[in-house]
């Protein structure tokens, strides 16, 4: 596990501080919501990634 250190070079992680650990991961196909709402019912929490290359991200402006 990588340690995180502060200015002073001192390594501040200690296991019985973290809160989740990252098991693995599972492409939910564009837009299918009935998958998203199955990996969430099956795996818990999810974290969500965007391909921020594309040209159409390149100018985004709001989340409308």
């Amino acid at each position: 596990m990588r340690c995180v250190c502060k200015q002073d070079g001192k390594c501040r992680y200690r296991t019985s501080t973290v809160g989740a650990t990252d098991t693995g991961l599972v492409n939910i196909p564009y837009g299918d919501e009935r998958k998203l709402m199955e990996a969430v019912a099956m795996l818990g929490p999810v974290s969500v990634a965007i391909d921020a290359s594309q040209s159409s991200f390149r100018f985004y402006d709001t989340g409308e």
